[in-house]
């Protein structure tokens, strides 16, 4: 008996061509420890006779199979992001040099598919899943820790032990930090008012998969988007320039809820920078603020972007500077 150790794991994604085609991986990712739940579903289908008290094997029929999973991994930036970030937004990157992924929720964002390999510690093998769909995507960052990218998918194939080679891995994970003031950080769309400090903020995309199947197969249809959400949420420290998120947003008794764009800059060097954009943002909550001793108090906004113009501005999305993407 071979053992299969995790020592060496690793996760490669590719992009199909059309839902469920398979392709080789073009970008590989270090398998983090506890990082990744992939359950393998199926629903059997038994026929229970009144005149039998269990059901008999001929009575039993093996019935739909579909993948679900949870992956997260750390953010290598530049590095071979363009796979899930495309399949996350719905869209292909635009730029040279300056990458943009804009939130699509048109019928033909939801043909965008990855091919998933994942290996476990068998010598030259690996588990693959294909017609993967991103159902949400979050980036996040807290102060003092590599930034993170998790994901949740929905699958129509397995095969496990499949002849594939891992591809070369990124370099050091990038750890966003806060630079001048004028230029980066979180900006809350006020006019005059100051940056606060950020000690945490994390950037959701939610395609709301809808599942379904047909007769006559064991594999599911190809699952279209939802109702796609584009959510944000801060913890930021309270001051007289943060107050006004409280005072002027949450707190607000007028007929309309103020809305504007939100976004947050993180840069790891002058090579590598990433904004994750907000459109139309709304408070839709506020915790806080919490005093937690003689330090500073803190507060969290949690913040939903909405499309505009019918939809021809998208409700959010991803900037990347890279030089290597």
């Amino acid at each position: 008996m071979a053992d299969f150790l995790g020592k060496g794991g690793a996760v490669g994604f590719g992009i199909e061509s059309s839902y469920g085609t398979v392709v080789d991986a073009t970008s590989w990712f270090p398998l983090r420890a506890g990082s990744d739940s992939i359950n393998i579903e199926r629903e059997d289908i038994t026929i229970d006779d009144i005149n039998r008290r269990s059901a008999d094997k001929p009575n039993f029929v093996v019935g739909l199979h579909k993948v679900t999973g949870s992956l997260t991994l750390d953010a290598f930036y530049g590095d071979g992001m363009n796979e899930i970030l495309q399949c996350a937004t719905g869209s292909v990157k635009t730029g040279s040099g300056t990458h943009t992924w804009t939130v699509n929720d048109t019928a033909a964002a939801a043909s965008h598919s990855l091919t998933i390999y994942v290996f476990r510690g068998e010598a030259g093998k690996c588990d693959r899943y294909a017609g993967c769909k991103i159902n949400s995507m979050t980036i996040s960052m807290d102060a003092g820790a590599p930034a993170e990218m998790s994901i949740d998918f929905i699958g129509r194939d397995i095969s496990q032990g499949v002849t594939k080679a891992v591809g070369s891995m990124p370099g050091v994970p990038r750890v966003f930090a806060k630079g001048s003031a004028a230029t980066v950080g979180l900006d809350m769309g006020f006019s005059g008012v100051a940056q606060s400090p950020v000690y945490s903020f994390s950037y959701t995309i939610n395609n709301n998969l809808e599942e379904r199947s047909s007769l006559n197969a064991q594999t599911i249809l190809e699952p279209p988007f939802g109702m796609v959400e584009v959510t944000a949420e801060a913890e930021i420290e309270y001051n007289s320039d943060s107050k006004v998120l409280l005072s002027t947003d949450w707190l607000s008794t007028g007929p309309t809820v103020a809305t504007r764009a939100v976004t947050y800059t993180a840069i790891h060097s002058a090579t590598y920078e990433m904004i994750l954009h907000l459109q139309s943002a709304h408070l839709v909550g506020l915790s806080g603020p919490n005093n937690t001793g003689y330090g500073a108090s803190t507060m969290t906004a949690y913040m939903r972007g909405y499309a505009e113009d019918a939809g021809t501005t998208p409700p959010g999305k991803i900037v990347i500077k890279t030089d290597s993407i």
